[in-house]
């Protein structure tokens, strides 16, 4: 599953949703800029 993040656009908004997603329990691959 593929998420599109809008207004993600510093390098911290990447380990603010890493983290949320690890929190969820949720399993991710890759986090870019403006995506998981």
């Amino acid at each position: 599953m593929k998420l599109y993040i809008k207004n993600m656009v510093t390098l911290r908004c990447i380990m603010v949703v890493r983290d949320e997603i690890e929190r969820l329990g949720l399993v991710w691959q890759d986090v870019k800029l403006g995506e998981a």
